[in-house]
């Protein structure tokens, strides 16, 4: 038995303000914890600015290389901050993925600097 629904879009989105977005620099602290074969990362992440920091994605990267660490287990990932907000992300992943070095948390987004 299947359900349908249709939902008519009477207009789409205009998104164009976007591009307009000032550029925003993010305040970061990061610190990293192994224990019983699991390297545990927790990310403060803050929005200094005045201006929205938006679509702010999080990848756990080994050191040297910068290959993405996979599988992790992470709170929440593409986020947007409002003016001053900030936020604590905490996620893990198996040591033994990291190939004994040392792990980075690269942090993107639409328009952060």
């Amino acid at each position: 038995m299947a359900f349908g629904f249709v939902i008519p879009q009477s207009q789409y989105a205009n998104l164009t303000m976007l591009q307009q977005l000032p550029e925003v620099k993010l305040d970061i602290e990061k610190s990293f914890k192994q224990s019983d074969g699991s390297t545990f990362a927790t990310i403060k992440i803050k929005n200094p600015s005045d201006y929205l920091a938006f679509m702010i994605p999080l990848d756990l990267r080994k050191k040297t290389g910068s290959v993405s660490v996979a599988p992790i287990s992470r709170d929440e990932n593409y986020m947007t901050l409002l003016p001053g907000e900030e936020r604590e992300i905490t996620g893990h992943c198996h040591t033994k993925d990291l190939d004994s070095q040392l792990p980075e948390v690269t942090v993107g987004g639409w328009n952060i600097k």
